[in-house]
């Protein structure tokens, strides 16, 4: 019974974690509704007014990847991207308020029907004697928008986590695709490019289930299970990403000149303020969206807890603990550091040996990702024990950092220090010399000696 418990509660547990999903399970057919709309969409009635709005012409916004839907038994016949893209692009013109869209993906139709018109005011004329107007001529456009879809990726970050015991499990897995497009405007006067932009966008799919296959006696099977997948539609990603290309075009069109604000002092708005801080957040990061930036500064003191594991001819193990603080120097770009500690601890084996020990290390360090929040390191090093008497060592470590702000990390390390004689405990014996397995968990604040910028 303790075990149907248990997978009840996990199973309960990962529904109430996700909820929103799972308790909003279609039961009856949906009514239509309005279009949704994006992020950016309500971004649009942020946007100053224009001194006068552009008129714009679109002939087509092309779904340049040529990729079908990709499916688990092979392939099909369906688009992977929506070949609609150009109607989203003229419905985002129209609501940015910026542009005056005009027709030109059926401009055939919309000719021949004005031909229709045309002839058919020309037979009125001649049957009754009265003139009719001609149509007025079209209108014509300033900028003509070109561009399109140009990458759909799939599967560039997959991953799970999932857990199972005597029948009982969950597991979760979620998938990562990006769709990246360009918009470009081009001026009618001269063909030339006025201004490009492109934008990504992630789409996010995520699965998540919990089961339970298990005999609750000899002829009784419980077999229950439950979950949900989530997958991101791909209009919908494809219709935030024009929103944002041409959100993006608006702002960099107005900084660079190329169109101008009812209001210049608009200029200052928080639109354009936030977009500018998006831009320098964007050239510094990196393709997984990670900001890359030099955090940590040349010089850090450290402060650390201890606990070691002696391991010793004594054959019997204790876990002591202790203190240790040092500066660590990073040269140049930061990835490598130099450091220098002192400490004291206690190393026992049972009841059979104890001593005090006050020890020192010189080690060198790499960190794998010096210019993120949180990076792994490795070090190795060299030191010296006094215990009675001086004990040198070799060490090796592992560890990562966590940054707290930019002056401040949060670290934890695993190492193993090999004592290079047999005599810290008085005995020496076996093949192998003393040593001591090491845990750190401590904090490096970095030194800022020059004024950051």
């Amino acid at each position: 019974m303790k075990k149907i418990e248990f997978a009840i509660i996990l199973t309960l547990s990962l529904i109430l974690n996700s909820c929103n999903a799972y308790f909003n399970q279609p039961m009856a057919p949906m009514p239509a509704r309005i279009g949704q709309n994006t992020k950016v969409t309500s971004r649009f009635a942020e946007l100053p007014e224009p001194e006068e709005p552009i008129v714009a012409a679109v002939y087509k916004f092309r779904d340049q990847t040529g990729q079908y839907k990709a499916t688990d038994y092979g392939s099909s016949w369906s688009t992977a991207i929506t070949q609609g893209a150009t109607s989203i692009l003229l419905k985002a013109l129209e609501d940015s308020k910026w542009f005056v869209p005009i027709e030109r993906e059926g401009l055939a139709n919309l000719l021949n029907e004005r031909k229709i018109i045309n002839s058919s005011r020309m037979n009125y004329s001649q049957n009754t004697g009265a003139k009719e107007p001609s149509l007025p001529p079209l209108l014509f456009a300033g900028i003509i928008l070109e561009g399109g879809i140009i990458s759909y990726d799939y599967n560039i970050l997959t991953g799970g986590l999932g857990a199972r015991y005597l029948g009982i499990g969950a597991d979760t897995k979620y998938r990562e695709d990006r769709i990246s497009i360009y918009l470009r405007a081009i001026s009618t006067n001269s063909g030339r490019i006025l201004k490009s932009v492109n934008v990504t966008k992630r789409i996010i799919s995520q699965e998540v289930s919990a089961g339970v296959f298990k005999y609750v006696a000899t002829n009784k099977l419980l077999e229950a299970e439950t979950g949900f997948t989530y997958n991101e539609p791909t209009d919908i990603a494809v219709k935030e990403a024009i929103e944002k290309a041409v959100l993006d075009l608006i702002m960099d069109g107005v900084f660079d000149g190329l169109w101008k604000l009812k209001n210049p002092a608009d200029v200052e708005a928080p639109i354009f303020t936030q977009y500018l801080h998006e831009k320098d957040d964007d050239e510094q990061e990196n393709f997984w969206g990670n900001k890359l930036q030099q955090r940590r500064d040349k010089f850090a003191l450290n402060f650390s807890s201890d606990a070691f594991q002696f391991q010793s001819d004594w054959g019997k193990t204790s876990l002591t603990g202790g203190g240790s603080f040092g500066l660590s120097y990073l040269p140049n770009k930061h990835r490598s550091f130099l450091s220098l500690t002192a400490g004291i601890g206690k190393l026992k084996s049972g009841r059979l040996f104890e001593t005090t020990m006050v020890h020192s290390e010189l080690n060198y360090g790499i960190n794998l990702f010096p210019q993120r929040s949180f990076s792994p390191y490795f070090t190795v090093g060299t030191g010296l024990t006094y215990s009675n008497n001086f004990y040198p060592y070799i060490k090796g470590g592992i560890g990562m950092e966590f940054l707290l702000k930019n002056n401040a990390g949060l670290f934890m390390e695993l190492n193993s220090n090999y004592l290079l004689n047999d005599k810290i405990d008085g005995i020496n014996h076996g093949y192998y010399n003393d040593y001591f397995l090491g845990a750190k968990v401590g904090l490096n604040i970095y030194l800022d000696l020059k004024k950051r910028k």
